[in-house]
């Protein structure tokens, strides 16, 4: 995907939250319910390239279970305690 410098000692990863009743224009998982805190969660990713030029990219996540773990992040992101992330049924548990 890209030409990223194995040498790099160090990337950037920064997530984003849209408020509750808008979805993220970038947001990490596309296929999501309606009322998932998943919709409001991007996520941007910056490394350098081999040649030393910088990637920038918004990460997605795609396959069964990824708006559950998607959901659980913005949770942990909203300080909602671990324990009660893992009691949620929209949830993938904890991720932690």
């Amino acid at each position: 995907m890209f030409d990223l410098d194995p040498r790099a000692t160090h990337g950037f990863l920064r997530a984003e939250l849209s408020s509750v009743d808008a979805g993220h224009p970038h947001r990490l998982v596309k296929v999501c319910e309606k009322g998932d805190p998943a919709r409001r969660l991007g996520v941007q990713i910056s490394a350098f390239s081999r040649d030393g030029q910088p990637i920038n990219f918004w990460g997605q996540k795609s396959g069964e279970n990824a708006a559950l773990y998607a959901n659980s992040i913005v949770d942990w992101l909203e300080s909602i305690p671990p324990e009660d992330i893992a009691k949620k049924k929209s949830h993938g548990g904890t991720f932690m």
